[in-house]
């Protein structure tokens, strides 16, 4: 039997509830805290003024103008969740208006069989994208499929790791350009950091997720 989708939700939810109900029992707030979210008469925004103190740090401040760089080690058709959840998260950032670049690892022809589905492969970078980008539009995702920047870094499949990994001497962090290095969201980052001995991401961006 297909289950209800909305009972599903509503359970979830009364189990959210319930454990934060529960927790604020156990770990009562030891006191009145200063807020530092505007009053209800006060103007939103997401910019903080010069009087009304913050809990974050401006450059985490997410705003449509931010450029946004999302770098994976893993690239369809290898359907792993290394794959597929950063382009998807890419994607649905596109779709909100953000500019977004997508850094995936390129494996030559000769180790996309190791990986890929039987009988897919690519001879170039543009190949390999644009059946990428077929997968957005299959997935109803028409505008990242077209606006969405896919860059690509050299790469290297290692057996004995299991793992994808650049190959020696790149430098993931300069497959952006300058201009474009304001916010990084890493996936599976200590597989991006194993054999990274160039830049520094915290200080190649202005914000690193």
């Amino acid at each position: 039997l297909q289950p209800n989708l909305k009972v599903m939700m509503q359970t979830v939810g009364s189990l959210l509830v319930l454990v934060s109900t529960t927790a604020a029992l156990i770990y009562p707030s030891p006191g009145p805290q200063r807020s530092h979210l505007p009053s209800s008469d006060q103007p939103m925004s997401y910019l903080p003024s010069v009087n009304q103190p913050t809990s974050y740090l401006p450059s985490s401040d997410l705003h449509l103008d931010r450029k946004i760089t999302v770098a994976t080690t893993a690239a369809l058709p290898w359907m792993t969740g290394t794959s597929v959840n950063p382009l998807l998260r890419a994607a649905h950032l596109v779709e909100r208006g953000y500019s977004v670049s997508l850094v995936l690892p390129w494996l030559t022809p000769e180790q996309q069989p190791k990986l890929f589905p039987s009988g897919v492969t690519f001879d170039s970078q543009p190949q390999q994208e644009q059946w990428i980008r077929d997968w957005l539009r299959k997935a109803d995702l028409d505008t990242a499929a077209d606006s969405l920047c896919v860059r690509f870094y050299p790469a290297i499949y290692e057996e004995f790791l299991g793992a994808v990994i650049q190959r020696s001497g790149v430098d993931i962090t300069q497959v952006v350009p300058p201009s474009e290095r304001d916010v990084a969201i890493l996936d599976e980052p200590e597989h991006l950091n194993w054999y990274h001995h160039g830049t520094q991401w915290q200080k190649a961006y202005k914000h690193v997720v």
